[in-house]
C-alpha cells in the first residue's frame, strides 16, 4: 500500500483556498455591485408604513388594468412592464446622488421618475426612467384622532438624463430626447382607458389644470428609500418587477375615476404575504415590513409632478 504524504503547506493552502472560495460563493449570493445596497443615510428619513400593498390588492389592481386599459392596436396590454436587476436601480441611485442641489440646505431625498410610453407595436407599456433629487422646503405636524405625525413636502429640484430599459441586455441605456418623446408620445395618442363603470374606452385626457380629477396620469415617482426597503425586507432578490395597475379613486365632484398607476414587487415575492418582526440589525426605523408584499406609494403626475409630500420617520433606534 502506497503512503501519500501531504505537507503542512499543502494542507494550509488547501484549507485557505476552500475558505476563499466559500467566501466568494457567499458574497455572490448576497451582494451585487459596489453601488449596492442603496444608501440614503444623508437623506431625510421617510416613514414608509403606508407604502405597502398586499398580494390580494395587487392582483385586483392588475386585473382592473387588464380589463380596462388597451391601445389603438390591441385590446390587452401586458400587466408586467419590466423585470430589472436590482443593481440597475443602484446605478440610477448613484446618478441621482450626483445631481446638483447647491441651493438645498434643509435636507433632500432621491427618487426615480417613470414616464409612461408605449412600445412601437403599442402592445406594451414602455417606461422612460429619470433619476431625480428633491429638496425639502416645508415640514408640518398633522394630528388625526389621538396620534400625530410629521409631513415633509419636497420640491423636485434636479432631474437627470433619460434612460430606457434594454430587456435583452438587462441594463438601463441612456437615450435621446427624440427617442424618449417617441415612446411617451405614443402613450398620449394611443392609450385607451375606461375611467368609470359603464363608460367607453377613451383616449388620454390632459388634466387642465393639474388638479383636474378627470384627467389622466403621464408619469409616477418612487423614492429610492421605498425601493431599498422593498428589497431589504424580501432578502435582496436579484430583480425588481414593475407592474401596471389601475387605481380607483372616488372624488366628491366627479365620482369614481380610474388612474393608470405602477407598483413594484420583488422578483421572488413570497406569496404568504405575512408580517415579520423587524430584524435587530436593520437600519430602518419602523416595525412594518414589505415582506411578501409590493411597494405602492407612487406619486401620480399630474398632479404631483413638482411638489411631493411624505410622512417623516421618527428618530432612528440606537
Amino acid at each position: 500500500m502506497k503512503t501519500i504524504k501531504i505537507s503542512f503547506e499543502t494542507k494550509f493552502l488547501g484549507v485557505l483556498g476552500f475558505i476563499v472560495l466559500s467566501s466568494l460563493f457567499s458574497c455572490a449570493q448576497k451582494t451585487v455591485t459596489g453601488d449596492c445596497p442603496i444608501k440614503y443615510d444623508s437623506e431625510v428619513q421617510l416613514e414608509l408604513s403606508t407604502h405597502t400593498l398586499s398580494p390580494l390588492s395587487a392582483y385586483g389592481e392588475r386585473a382592473l388594468f387588464n380589463q380596462n386599459v388597451s391601445s389603438t392596436t390591441t385590446i390587452t396590454i401586458d400587466t408586467l412592464v419590466d423585470r430589472i436587476p436590482y443593481e440597475q436601480f443602484c446605478f440610477l441611485k448613484k446618478k441621482a446622488d450626483m445631481l446638483s442641489i447647491s441651493t438645498c440646505t434643509s435636507g433632500f431625498i432621491t427618487g426615480i421618475k417613470m414616464s409612461y410610453g408605449l412600445t412601437p407595436d403599442k402592445k406594451s407599456v414602455s417606461l422612460v426612467y429619470q433619476p431625480i433629487k428633491l429638496c425639502k422646503y416645508s415640514e408640518n405636524i398633522v394630528t388625526e384622532s389621538s396620534s400625530s405625525y410629521t409631513v415633509v413636502t419636497f420640491f423636485v429640484t434636479s432631474v437627470g438624463a433619460k434612460y430606457l430599459y434594454n430587456k435583452s441586455a438587462e441594463v438601463f441605456s441612456l437615450t435621446t430626447q427624440p427617442i424618449a418623446d417617441a415612446h411617451t408620445g405614443r402613450y398620449l395618442t394611443d392609450i385607451l382607458i375606461v375611467h368609470n363603470y359603464g363608460q367607453n374606452r377613451l383616449p388620454f385626457k390632459d388634466p387642465i389644470p393639474d388638479n383636474d380629477t378627470t384627467g389622466d396620469v403621464n408619469s409616477v415617482i418612487f423614492s429610492f428609500q421605498e425601493i431599498e426597503r422593498l428589497m431589504y425586507d424580501n432578502n435582496f432578490p436579484s430583480h425588481v418587477k414593475i407592474w401596471n395597475s389601475l387605481k380607483q379613486y372616488t372624488f366628491e365632484t366627479t365620482g369614481i375615476q380610474r388612474k393608470h398607476g405602477i407598483f413594484l414587487g420583488p422578483g421572488n415575492i413570497n406569496k404568504k404575504g405575512g408580517e415579520r418582526e423587524e430584524d435587530k440589525n436593520t437600519v430602518f426605523v419602523n416595525s412594518y415590513s414589505f415582506d411578501g408584499k409590493y411597494a405602492n406609494r407612487t406619486h401620480l403626475c399630474p398632479p404631483a409632478c413638482f411638489t411631493l409630500s411624505y410622512r417623516k420617520a421618527s428618530a432612528k433606534k440606537k
